[in-house]
């Protein structure tokens, strides 16, 4: 069988040609081989711009998760604010409204929280609840606040009308110091026996002011048993406020006083373990709980 060949003419400078047979199969293999290559390198250059591609797309949404965690961080850092503020807010309102006797409006109480994600949920898919509940969460707070904002105005208009009654009220500490014995039930510390405790004990130094928690009239100064020296004040509409265990009193009875006015001093009389005032708030006869009486 004949062999088929390409013949290639080489002409030098010399004018001299060169003759160069190359078989035909070699010619083929080189195209394939050059085909081979071109298609490889376009395999290669395909797959190296989808991974730059991609490597584009990874950086992309690794920058937008950490904005995301800090947005998150965020929210959750100015709900909590919101919640505190709201909370202070209503308790406020709360002792307002105790002070001024006045019923506080029916509202649709309801609960900020939101149910917990499951396990089974994807990364990406908590991140996007957490924004979900976020939102609601932000939501339902501004609903809070305004039905707050609306129980404040009405608390604000009912006191401007009514301000002899709220200076007559006893709304501040009665002096500085610390809560030793709170009001309710506790363990008499002369008898052992468990009692109740009318008021509350405010530690301090012998001599500490002792001041008027309201507008009123002294009704009482004198020694009173186991209260020692004490002052009784009624502020009217069925309040009388006791400041006992004095040292000294400063008001006469029927003598009227001004919340803030200095009426005493803190003292040991009486049957106690340290110096401190023994306060108590009482309306209509029955002994409150004098805490929610103070604002401040």
């Amino acid at each position: 069988m004949k062999r088929k060949f390409y013949t290639l003419f080489i002409f030098s400078d010399q004018c001299q040609i060169s003759k160069v047979k190359i078989p035909k199969y070699c010619i083929n293999i080189s195209i394939l081989f050059t085909l081979a290559f071109v298609i490889a390198l376009s395999f290669i250059v395909s797959d190296y711009i989808k991974l730059k591609k991609r490597k584009i797309k990874v950086e992309k949404l690794r920058k937008e998760k950490i904005l995301q965690e800090e947005q998150l961080k965020f929210f959750s850092k100015k709900i909590s604010y919101l919640e505190k503020s709201l909370k202070k807010l209503e308790e406020l309102d709360h002792k307002i409204r105790i002070i001024a006797n006045i019923e506080h409006p029916d509202t649709n109480s309801f609960s900020l929280g939101v149910g917990g994600i499951t396990r089974s949920r994807s990364s990406r898919h908590r991140k996007k609840y957490d924004f979900t509940r976020k939102r609601e969460l932000i939501a339902r707070l501004h609903i809070e606040s305004e039905r707050q904002k609306e129980s404040l105005n009405e608390l604000y208009y009912f006191l401007r009308k009514k301000r002899s009654l709220l200076a007559h009220t006893p709304s501040i500490w009665p002096s500085v110091g610390w809560v030793t014995s709170g009001f309710g039930r506790r363990i008499n510390p002369f008898t052992g026996r468990t009692e109740f405790h009318k008021g509350i004990d405010i530690a301090n130094r012998v001599g500490t002011p002792v001041i008027a928690t309201a507008d009123g009239i002294v009704i009482k100064n004198c020694y009173d048993g186991a209260y020692g020296l004490t002052l009784l004040i009624n502020h009217g509409n069925g309040i009388i406020t006791r400041y006992s265990h004095l040292r000294k009193a400063f008001c006469k009875v029927g003598q009227k006083v001004k919340r803030g006015d200095k009426i005493g001093e803190i003292g040991t009389s009486g049957r106690t373990t340290g110096p401190h005032l023994h306060y108590e708030v009482i309306v209509n006869n029955v002994s409150r709980n004098p805490r929610k009486y103070i604002l401040n």
